[in-house]
């Protein structure tokens, strides 16, 4: 039997399974489907127990230093894109002269990733 890690690997979209409809394919979905759904509640940890950013949903969209920030302050890659598009929002509706305040520590550290970079200006 094949382990559930290597069923997610070979079919992580959804959107690209067979349409075959014979015994076997659909025992095979099945197995995926489950592999699937027990991975996501497993935080998508590799085969060494550590966690797997890349099988993350929206991992795709970030590069390697965000996906790092993610593991470093243990983040899911939506919940630091939508802190990153709130600092980004707050920054062009006007507190670009008043500056940002952080209000915690990973908004500190994403805002401090996006001064760096240069999607800030540094005041």
């Amino acid at each position: 039997m094949i382990p559930a890690n290597q069923w997610v690997e070979q079919d992580s979209n959804p959107n690209t399974s067979s349409q075959h409809s014979t015994s076997s394919n659909s025992t095979v979905e099945k197995n995926c489907i489950v592999a699937s759904s027990s991975s996501k509640t497993l935080s998508h940890l590799g085969e060494t127990g550590e966690r797997d950013i890349e099988m993350e949903a929206s991992a795709h969209l970030l590069t390697k230093q965000e996906k790092s920030l993610c593991l470093q302050l243990d983040l899911k890659p939506m919940q630091y894109l939508t802190q990153k598009t709130l600092l980004l929002q707050e920054y062009l509706s006007g507190n670009r002269k008043s500056g940002i305040i952080p209000q915690s520590e990973p908004e500190s550290k994403i805002l401090h990733y996006l001064v760096a970079n240069g999607w800030i200006a540094a005041n």
